[in-house]
């Protein structure tokens, strides 16, 4: 009896540290905590600018998303961030690449001016393609945070603070659907 209860004991030794083992090469993926990927469901689109270009990550064999853009770029991160808050498809569906949602947004019922406010769109016109972040927060002095992806080019996650000067904000009617959200004007 005393054999089994020792062989339990080493049994169970042993497990774990093969449990500790395998988490500790790396054989079981863990997955990034949403601080990382900023509760985004498709952080996990894999490189594909192989076959579809530059900025191109794909997931189920292809580079688009559901919200008609380019997974882990940020129109669709921003896309998906309005979506959750109740704007429609058709608001934010086709308003093209970063540079061209200022241009786009009043054919899509959107306003687009150059105060910042929470659950706007801020948009960057500069260079080929454009950026835009989701605002979200307006403090004193003029100072926003925003989260984003792919500022960087490298399809990632993340988060900013400061002025907003040459930007442009597209105001997705949030007041509408949520009434718990602040508009704050600069």
């Amino acid at each position: 009896m005393k054999k089994i209860a020792i062989i339990g004991k080493l049994y169970k030794k042993v497990s774990l540290f093969l449990a500790a083992l395998v988490v500790a090469v790396g054989c079981i993926p863990s997955l990034p905590a949403a601080a990382e990927t900023g509760g985004y469901p498709d952080w996990n689109a894999t490189d594909c600018s192989g076959t579809y270009g530059i900025y191109s990550w794909c997931k189920g064999g292809t580079w688009l998303s559901s919200r008609g853009y380019g997974y882990r770029n940020c129109v669709d991160y921003a896309a998906w961030k309005v979506a959750s808050l109740g704007v429609t498809s058709a608001q934010y569906g086709g308003l093209n690449n970063a540079k061209y949602w200022n241009d786009n947004a009043a054919s899509h019922g959107l306003v687009a001016n150059t105060t910042p406010a929470v659950g706007a769109i801020a948009v960057d016109e500069s260079g080929t393609f454009g950026h835009i972040a989701f605002v979200e927060s307006v403090g004193g002095n003029n100072i926003i945070s925003v989260s984003e992806y792919n500022k960087q080019g490298n399809g990632n996650y993340d988060t900013r603070t400061g002025t907003p000067a040459a930007l442009l904000f597209i105001v997705c009617p949030l007041r509408s659907i949520r009434t718990d959200i602040p508009v704050i004007h600069g």
